[in-house]
């Protein structure tokens, strides 16, 4: 996982967190599910994680709606790969995975996103089934682009 923080695809607090009590780390996780358990702008939201042996290669996060930045900065799916697993396929089994936990919540479209300039994940979006939707700037004038999935 520090991996994932040297890359800046998590934030050393949430592996903190997670390295110090596990077990607390993932009450905390299984919270931000409830509505009424979440900081004012929050959504509710599921943590997945990709484990291989006692590894934990990836993570993945559901989010069970999408509020206004969602809409342009995150989408209801995101997730990462740790950098020594990437470019294994790790990628694309952990969006398909999330895929279909998105369709059990019964969803019926997502909306997916990355920097434009991420070409394998645009690369795993696509493979995924994901349709280009448009191209917006962040407030630093770094490129995004939208990918809806239908399920």
């Amino acid at each position: 996982m520090r991996e994932l923080i040297e890359d800046r695809k998590i934030k050393k607090e949430y592996f903190d967190a997670m390295s110090k009590n596990f077990g607390v780390f993932v009450r905390s996780q299984k919270s931000q599910a409830k509505e009424g358990s979440l900081a004012l702008g929050d959504v509710p939201k599921t943590q997945y994680w990709l484990i291989k042996g006692n590894e934990v290669i990836g993570q993945g996060v559901l989010h069970h709606r999408l509020n206004r930045h969602l809409k342009k900065f995150g989408g209801h799916v995101g997730y990462s790969i740790r950098p020594s697993f990437r470019n294994k396929g790790y990628g694309t089994a952990l969006l398909l995975l999330m895929l279909k936990k998105a369709k059990k919540f019964g969803f019926e479209q997502i909306l997916l996103t990355c920097r434009e300039g991420n070409k394998p994940s645009i690369k795993i979006i696509e493979h995924a089934g994901g349709v280009f939707k448009k191209r917006i700037l962040d407030k630093n004038k770094i490129p995004h682009v939208l990918y809806d999935v239908k399920l």
